[in-house]
């Protein structure tokens, strides 16, 4: 069963619904106080522009916004480095606009805009081994394409020559694309020529094959949104599922085909309307030479005498027909069960960003990895996420989906009436911005365009939907006023299973249909039992909150006070490394068995890939990679112990040996999990696993925690016992473990018989063969750490690692700190232990997520 807990149901609806404006009207052209601009460009008669701040470490990437005087409204980035061009409009047309005789109209006037391609766009995309393609949204149609930047230079009389041509070839490439794109909306715009009829049904065909290959395998997330549809007023137009098909988009006849074709041109002419209408580029080229280009191509689009954009109709707001059944399920053959709470929240204008915001921070405070959170008490009363069939096969399964809401319910109260620590919203602000300097990638032309339709204020379209803008305190309220106004009204309760006779179905109600054409397909909607009184219709073996249970989440320790770089001065410079190294001679005893090594702040990738076999080995080093050459707070320790022992299921390991150590493995992760899941949200990841030499520990993610974090890991494997037979968590692991194990091929199956009969003690005894047999160490250290920190880890971790390592000291010991010396030999020391870690495991079938002691607060099960 995978609990899709009401937070986050409620925050990903609202994001669903309110991004693409369903709530509210598009907003308006920007006021006009906005401009006159500042200039960007040196040129007197280039349009003025503002400048949009982005993220401040990335030097490269830098934004400007203009408004062209038909009222198009557009975002320009330039990034140097990149050989690629991206353009994407965004129209305010979507599904929503539809009339009632023509369900997908929307989408057959992008089908259409498209397919007219008056000035060879197709063609010249092709070429340049581009990509042009549409989709339609509830409330918007975006538009994109991207293309290759050719370089061309026919003569070479100098470098600084080669470069200008270059330039001025890139800058004619844009130019041409973007001509050609515009040409696809002055046509739209153009009241002639009109569509050729055989246009307009082969583009009816296309929707049509679309809509069918949607209805051999349903998605998960279609079948999710057309179960709040089914729900939706009988005079909302969202109850639709507004693709269409060939029964909603008539042209068989000619004059059926004619007055198809004459609703597009009339919602085209409406609603493409330049003053509505926003544009993004992406390019290398300078800010002021984009904004130029897109500007010769789309001023042109005619001003339509349409006013611009009114707010939506009242039927075009969303509203729950609560007659038609708050609490359903729908079969599915062959699925597990699931459960899916939402919440409809509505905001108007400018206020839905600060919704969409209230709401993730609200997930945040209710699925935060805590022992009071409601994840950890829907997981002690057996409703743990992505735990198997909870609805059905046990005593009192009818009521589970009861004690899911009536707890979230309770927590989202307790919230409201508490509210979370200041300290809380703090911590998620922080990491968003950090995430944005240093780790997320930039947006996407269709990102900006599709972010520009929803504000009036550009610098909102490149950071508003990717950090929180807004003080903590005022969102600290904003949450406590989301929690209460979910509180008091009733969730929307979807249950997915194939087994319906645990549920308690209300065979006196009429389930409401899936959207046609849904409900022709194979899944059905069956209306269960209402809530009317949560405690009333809850069983006696339902356990109530205690006090202490249903909390907001206490301070991370985890999280960085500070994401500044390293001072020049404390850290490696670029092109230096430094090593305590080896003996070649074993029997040396001035020269410790842990072998360090530590690599530049900014890890140079072709000189890695140079020193290693392959790519894969080095990507555990992916994270500290240069990126042009700017500093990022993020960094990597790992540490390889190794031994004698190979636990690896091969055909040179004893299937017992192996079995045992993977289940002492999963022991270990989860007696770690409490802070492995706190120091994932703060953006810190760790990874214990065995290779073919040994066992090695890993952590990556912000520096200023990661050495704090290596101790404590460390320090923790070593000391680790097995929880006591015939405890749940040892029964957890081993059903997590006989998973792993079967997908290690011919071994497999003698490896989960040797998981069933293994006994506690037995698995500290193969791990003290392992300690007893280790040889050498090797501790590895990359990325934004100080010397200072890394001499300190090293300190520790020789330490710790004395009992085990062969006898030997440090006195003497061989230390190199050089910008000349050659890295590949050590760096080879490292060959095949630098791969990656696998956090998220795909898929689902083989994730230890599956056994709920494993994935209780485990990082790679997304902590929930």
């Amino acid at each position: 069963m995978a609990l899709f807990l009401a937070s986050v149901a409620a925050a990903a609806l609202l994001d669903a619904l309110s991004r693409r404006g369903l709530l509210s009207a598009a907003t308006a052209a920007v006021p006009a106080s906005l401009l006159p601009l500042p200039l960007v460009a040196s040129d007197p008669a280039a349009l003025p522009s503002l400048e949009v701040a982005g993220p401040s470490r990335r030097s490269r990437e830098r934004y400007a916004f203009t408004q062209l005087p038909n009222g198009v409204r557009c975002l320009a980035c330039s990034d140097e480095s990149l050989t690629r061009c991206e353009v994407a409009v965004t129209v305010a047309c979507g599904s929503l606009d539809d009339p009632e005789a023509y369900e997908g109209l929307a989408h057959l006037a992008e089908h259409l805009t498209l397919a007219s391609d008056p000035s060879g766009l197709s063609q010249f995309i092709e070429e340049r081994q581009g990509d042009l393609n549409a989709f339609t949204g509830e409330r918007t149609t975006t538009f994109h394409c991207q293309f290759a930047l050719t370089r061309r230079i026919k003569h070479i009389a100098s470098a600084e020559r080669a470069v200008r041509q270059a330039e001025a070839a890139s800058g004619a490439d844009v130019a041409d694309g973007c001509e050609r794109f515009a040409a696809l909306f002055a046509r739209a715009l153009s009241p002639s020529p009109l569509p050729p009829l055989p246009l307009v049904r082969q583009e009816v065909g296309r929707i049509d094959a679309e809509m069918a290959a949607l209805l051999k395998a349903p998605s998960r997330a279609l079948l999710q949104v057309a179960a709040l549809k089914a729900r939706a007023s009988r005079a909302c137009a969202w109850r639709r599922l507004g693709r269409g098909d060939r029964t909603t988009l008539r042209a068989e006849t000619s004059a059926e085909a004619e007055a198809l074709r004459a609703a597009a041109v009339a919602l085209r002419t409406e609603r493409y309307s330049p003053a509505t209408m926003t544009l993004a580029v992406v390019s290398p080229l300078p800010l002021d030479e984009a904004l130029q280009i897109v500007g010769s191509a789309f001023a042109s689009l005619s001003v339509t005498a349409q006013p611009p954009r009114q707010p939506p109709p009242q039927a075009s707001v969303i509203a729950f027909d609560r007659s038609r059944g708050d609490a359903v399920c729908v079969a599915r053959a062959g699925r597990n069960a699931q459960l899916c709470l939402a919440w409809l929240l509505r905001a108007d204008g400018e206020g839905q960003a600060a919704q969409r915001q209230a709401s993730a921070l609200l997930g945040h405070a209710l699925t935060s990895p805590h022992k009071n959170s409601l994840s950890a008490a829907l997981r002690a009363r057996g409703l743990a996420p992505l735990q198997e069939r909870w609805c059905c096969g046990s005593a009192g399964a009818a009521a589970r989906w009861r004690e899911a809401v009536a707890l979230s319910t309770a927590a989202l109260s307790r919230l409201a009436a508490r509210g979370i620590d200041v300290a809380t919203v703090a911590e998620v602000t922080a990491l968003s911005e950090a995430a944005w300097e240093f780790d997320a990638r930039p947006p996407t032309a269709i990102e900006l365009s599709s972010d520009l339709q929803e504000t009036v204020d550009p610098s909102a379209a490149v950071t508003g939907a990717r950090v929180y803008n807004t003080p903590p305190a005022e969102l600290a309220t904003a949450v406590q006023e989301t929690a209460a106004a979910m509180a008091t009204s009733s969730p929307v309760v979807t249950v997915w299973a194939a087994d319906l006779s645990e549920l308690g179905i209300d065979s006196s109600a009429a389930a409401p249909p899936l959207p046609s054409p849904l409900d022709r397909s194979k899944s059905e909607m069956v209306v269960l039992k209402a809530l009317r009184n949560p405690q009333g219709e809850l069983p006696p073996s339902y356990v109530p909150p205690k006090v202490n249970e249903l909390q907001p989440p206490p301070p991370n320790p985890w999280v960085a006070t500070s994401f500044a770089v390293v001072a020049p001065e404390a850290r490696m410079g670029r092109g230096s490394y430094r090593f305590m190294g080896q003996a070649d001679d074993e029997s040396d005893p001035t020269i410790s068995p842990l072998s360090i090594l530590q690599l530049p702040g900014c890890v140079d990738l072709p000189a890695l890939r140079k020193a290693q076999s392959s790519r894969r080995s080095s990507a555990l080093l992916s994270g500290v990679f240069c990126q042009s050459g700017i500093p990022r707070p993020v960094a990597l320790i790992a540490l390889q112990i190794n031994s004698a022992r190979n636990y690896l299921m091969d055909s040179t390991t004893q299937t017992r040996e192996a079995a045992r150590a993977e289940l002492w493995r999963l022991t270990l992760l989860q007696a770690l999990s409490p802070q492995t899941a706190l120091a994932a949200r703060a953006g810190l990841r760790a990874d214990v696993s065995f290779n073919t030499e040994g066992l090695r520990l890993a952590v990556s993610g912000y520096a200023q925690k990661l050495p704090r974090f290596m101790v404590s890991l460390i320090r923790s494997t070593l000391r680790h016992q097995p929880p006591p037979a015939g405890s749940a968590e040892l029964e957890a692991a081993r059903r997590a473990a006989a998973l792993t194990l079967r997908e290690r091929g011919g071994k497999g199956s003698l490896g989960r018989d040797e998981i069933l009969k293994a006994r506690s003690y037995e698995l500290q005894e193969e791990l003290a063969q392992l300690w007893h047999d280790v040889k050498s160490a090797q501790l590895l250290f990359a990325g934004d750490l100080s010397l200072a920190a890394t001499d300190a880890v090293a300190r520790v971790t020789q330490l710790e690692l004395n009992v085990l390592l062969p006898k030997a000291t440090t006195e003497g010991a061989k230390r190199q700190t050089s910008s000349w010396v050659d890295v590949e030999e050590e760096i080879r020391k490292w060959e095949g232990k630098l791969y990656k870690p696998s956090f998220t495991p795909i898929p689902l079938a083989r994730s230890v997520c599956l056994d709920p002691g494993i994935a209780a607060v485990l990082d790679q099960c997304g902590g929930v």
